[in-house]
């Protein structure tokens, strides 16, 4: 396994080690047309894919799911994935082109502005699609 799969596998388990508040009532997983959340298969696919992150910076260093995926994300941007991190109070025209409904939300871009790829919520089961098509986004840069 590559170094930084490593680092992202490690920091998940350990985030996820320090328990979290979900804050959610229910699983907010969306995904692009004929793909699974799982697989990442659509985001390694694009050579110029980049990372739109939607979500309250403070939370960063929280233990909580949020905190979880902005971390995460922010690390695939220092290994040199494109990626933008978005305030929604002050982005509202970013936050109506692309539909942000709640916090965090993640959307990969191709090449050209187009969705491949969505996260809503801080789910478990959205932080495991997330994880691996990050790490699928880092072993194409």
């Amino acid at each position: 396994m590559q170094p930084l799969t490593l680092m992202i596998i490690a920091l998940v388990f350990a985030a996820l080690a320090l328990g979290c508040d979900k804050g959610a009532s229910e699983p907010a997983v969306a995904v692009a047309p004929e793909q699974s959340a799982r697989t990442g298969a659509a985001v390694a696919d694009e050579s110029k894919t980049s990372v739109l992150l939607f979500a309250n910076a403070g939370k960063g260093e929280s233990s909580c799911g949020c905190g979880q995926i902005i971390r995460m994300v922010r690390m695939v941007g220092e290994r040199g994935a494109t990626v933008q991190e978005i305030d929604r109070a002050k982005n509202e025209e970013l936050v109506a082109k692309h539909n942000v409904k709640e916090e965090p939300t993640v959307i990969f871009l191709d090449a050209q502005g187009n969705e491949l790829q969505r996260f809503e919520g801080e789910q478990d089961e959205t932080i495991d699609g997330l994880r691996d098509a990050l790490k699928g986004l880092v072993e194409k840069t």
